[in-house]
């Protein structure tokens, strides 16, 4: 997240959540897994002077729909890159491959391997080479040697226990998907602007899931003028 921290921090006042297990301590466990992250969030939050904007990517999405709805008075706006609101049901051959080989290579402890096969799975392109393959060899190892607890997130699942309470959410919400990324994404954003009554949707031309680190100027661009329209 460092690359779109400082893309941010051109035009506004930018704080990271360091989320557990992402910051070199344990992980969370799994029940609850992102209840008991918002709510980590939210104290992070409390800790201010006004509310804040939101920024989650992915599985930090998650996080900030719960943090939104467990203190809605501390949050003010909302924008979810790639947020995995997804079913069983909508996940392809493809992300099914990738979903069994990364828990094959857990099993066998080669975590490398696994985060590895987490990344190919969720950078998916709706043509061509996955975001993972795009990247310089060294972005690539870097990105498998500093990452969080992926397969305890991925157990953790996609959202579910939100469904019924995202139409209590009523601060603006913008869910950005990258033009190029898979057909999963975009079916998650697609449901999560369903569910979520104020919410925009916003494509970020050639971007994929990994446009956080590759691209982060072009969320931030998005980001301030989804601000600006707000």
């Amino acid at each position: 997240m460092a690359p779109l921290a400082e893309a941010l921090r051109a035009e506004r006042c930018v704080r990271v959540f360091s989320r557990p297990g992402w910051d070199g301590g344990p992980p969370t466990a799994r029940k609850n897994y992102y209840h008991t992250q918002g709510q980590e969030l939210v104290k992070v939050l409390r800790t201010g002077t006004t509310p804040a904007e939101l920024f989650g990517w992915s599985s930090g999405g998650l996080v900030a729909l719960h943090a939104a709805l467990a203190a809605p008075e501390l949050v003010k706006g909302l924008y979810l890159y790639e947020v995995p609101f997804l079913s069983s049901r909508d996940n392809d051959w493809r992300r099914l491959y990738g979903f069994l080989a990364m828990l094959a290579w857990g099993k066998l402890g080669r975590k490398e391997r696994s985060r590895a096969a987490f990344w190919r799975m969720v950078s998916e392109r709706e043509h061509g080479p996955t975001g993972f393959a795009l990247l310089p060899v060294e972005a690539r190892s870097r990105l498998v040697r500093q990452s969080g607890p992926l397969l305890e997130e991925v157990l953790a699942g996609t959202g579910a226990e939100l469904r019924e309470m995202l139409e209590q959410i009523k601060i603006p919400v913008c869910t950005l998907t990258g033009a190029a990324s898979g057909r999963s994404s975009h079916i998650a954003a697609d449901r999560l602007s369903e569910f979520i009554c104020a919410s925009t949707r916003h494509r970020i031309s050639g971007a994929d899931h990994l446009a956080p680190l590759t691209m982060p100027h072009a969320i931030a661009e998005s980001i301030a003028h989804t601000s600006e329209r707000h």
